[in-house]
């Protein structure tokens, strides 16, 4: 599978945390949110993040009805209790692409995933009672407690240039 490039050129802000609201694409060093704090994203908007997503407690990135987030992530994700809410409920409303230095993803919790998942590079750990509906596309899943993951067809029409749409080619129960 292709690589992802980040295509990006932008300055980066320097850490994106605490609770604001994004309308335009941004680069950031690293996401770090903690307790309450949450990013409302407003708009079609892609993040650029260098480093590292943490989210923990009640913290969350939340994208409204008529909002999309696409993320070019080049460090780990580490997602726990909120994590990102699409509220279109729409995976095609949030695409993330792992760069080359991106390598591992860890998603808890309870809270369902609505999202697509382009990281062919990197192996994902998803654990607690987390639902998963989209699309990932990854070196290795690994899936602990009661979490599923329900392949949304939708996405075999979405993307262009090298990383266009997502279709199920295999599957392997273990």
């Amino acid at each position: 599978m292709p690589s992802v490039t980040d295509p990006g050129h932008e300055t980066s802000v320097g850490v994106l945390s605490g609770s604001q609201t994004i309308s335009v694409d941004t680069r950031v060093d690293s996401i770090s949110l903690a307790s309450k704090s949450t990013i409302t994203i407003s708009g079609d908007v892609t993040l650029y993040v260098d480093g590292d997503i943490h989210i923990s407690g009640k913290a969350m990135i939340d994208i409204p009805i008529g909002s999309a987030l696409t993320i070019y992530a080049s460090g780990t994700i580490h997602m726990a209790g909120q994590g990102i809410v699409n509220q279109n409920a729409k995976p095609e409303n949030l695409i993330i692409y792992g760069t080359d230095g991106f390598s591992n993803a860890h998603f808890s919790g309870q809270a369902a995933f609505y999202g697509a998942i382009y990281a062919p590079e990197a192996d994902f750990n998803f654990s607690g009672q987390e639902d998963i509906f989209g699309s990932i596309i990854c070196n290795t899943v690994d899936i602990t407690g009661q979490g599923n993951i329900h392949y949304d067809e939708h996405l075999k029409n979405i993307g262009s240039g090298t990383v266009s749409g997502f279709n199920i080619i295999s599957w392997k129960n273990l």
